[in-house]
């Protein structure tokens, strides 16, 4: 037998190395993601073993439950994009150093391009199988992004700092407009399949640049008028059991995700 033949011989009969089971757990949520994404929380998790490529029994190994793994897949896939906007929108938007359409430009432009498909599927499927992770993430916003958005449209618009003045809920819903198109931006993409075109940053600039025109003068108006009714409380997640928003009920004729 040739050397080259004995080293081919060799590599088909030398058994697979076995990856540490942190790393195998790694792996299967990462392909779960993607699973979930593309098929939904009820695909059985005979087709979930078959898409990661192993025995049913050994998810239960590694997860307790199938909705275990569903809420693993979720807090890593979209625990992702609020620890991102954690760290980045505070800062990138505080730099007075930087005008402000470019501060928000730049900030959207990397939102805008980390709305991967497995993302936005995600997001969208828990919404409507009535999972907590689109509510925990709507009141994580309001501290990571939208007070930032609005301190510096209050800046720009030479009003007093929320120490001075409490935020206000018609300046969350304005901060909600901006940050909402450029959502529908990655659903139009990856949920409607719609053509777009590679870089989104010349459409993030016309959103930032119209919201801005029209921001700015209705901040004004807000604190000119003053409504108490618009006083917005801080927002804290409301206790909820593991992956299922609190209060949230199941559509009629929908059975939650069960261990199939």
């Amino acid at each position: 037998m040739t050397s080259k033949a004995h080293a081919q011989n060799s590599n088909t009969t030398r058994p697979k190395r076995r990856l540490p089971a942190d790393q195998r757990r790694a792996q299967m949520i990462e392909k779960a993601a993607g699973f979930f994404a593309r098929h939904g929380f009820d695909a059985s998790t005979r087709d979930l073993a078959r898409a990661l490529g192993v025995t049913q029994a050994l998810i239960y190994r590694h997860f307790k439950s199938k909705d275990d793994l569903i809420d693993q897949a979720l807090a890593a896939t979209l625990g992702a994009i609020q620890r991102g906007s954690r760290r980045g929108g505070a800062d990138a938007l505080a730099d007075v150093t930087v005008g402000l359409e470019e501060r928000l430009t730049g900030f959207y432009g990397g939102f805008v391009a980390g709305a991967t498909e497995t993302r936005m599927r995600l997001f969208m499927r828990a919404g409507l199988d009535g999972r907590s992770w689109p509510q925990r993430r709507g009141a994580a916003l309001t501290a990571q992004i939208f007070e930032p958005v609005i301190a510096a449209l209050r800046s720009e618009a030479g009003l007093p700092t929320a120490d001075k003045c409490p935020l206000m809920r018609g300046e969350r819903e304005l901060a909600m407009m901006l940050h909402a198109s450029m959502v529908f931006l990655g659903i139009r993409r990856h949920v409607y399949g719609m053509p777009m075109p590679e870089s989104l940053d010349d459409i993030v600039r016309l959103y930032v640049r119209t919201w801005l025109a029209g921001a700015l003068p209705a901040i004004r108006d807000l604190h000119e008028k003053g409504e108490e009714s618009l006083t917005l409380p801080l927002l804290t997640p409301s206790p909820a059991k593991p992956g299922k928003a609190p209060g949230a009920a199941t559509s009629p004729g929908r059975k939650r995700t069960s261990n199939r």
